[in-house]
């Protein structure tokens, strides 16, 4: 019997939450709505600043480009006009550079090291270079 009874309230209980459901069906409908709305701004607000914090690695690797660029040319012109003390200077330069990209953020990690990778093969180069002609 007492079962009876809970199936019964059960039952009313459903309909009761189902004439709710109806009643303020428009209601929750618009909540849900501007939940939505909302959740797609924050979204947005968090692409917007994914994008500027990329831009701004980017042009921070750009500059590391250009300079790496710069001082390997200096260097090269340094070890064909025979000036071994200052291509060495150069190598270590460009040695530097190779350590500071490695401690950049992992995008531009891997990014540089992709850029960057022959360079560093390089600079060892002229250090072998500026030691035979030493000997």
């Amino acid at each position: 019997m007492l079962s009876l009874i809970r199936t019964l309230l059960d039952g009313a209980s459903a309909r009761a939450e189902d004439g709710l459901k109806d009643r303020f069906a428009i209601d929750l409908l618009a909540q849900r709505i501007r939940d939505a709305e909302a959740g797609l701004a924050a979204a947005k607000q968090t692409l917007a600043s994914l994008i500027v914090r990329q831009r701004a690695e980017q042009a921070g690797l750009d500059q590391i480009e250009r300079r790496h660029a710069d001082l390997e040319s200096r260097t090269i012109s340094a070890l064909a006009a025979g000036n071994n003390g200052l291509a060495e200077s150069g190598a270590a330069a460009v040695a530097e550079l190779r350590m500071n990209a490695k401690s950049a953020a992992p995008p531009c990690r891997a990014s540089a090291k992709r850029r960057y990778g022959c360079a560093f093969r390089w600079s060892g180069r002229i250090a072998a270079s500026s030691t035979s002609t030493r000997a």
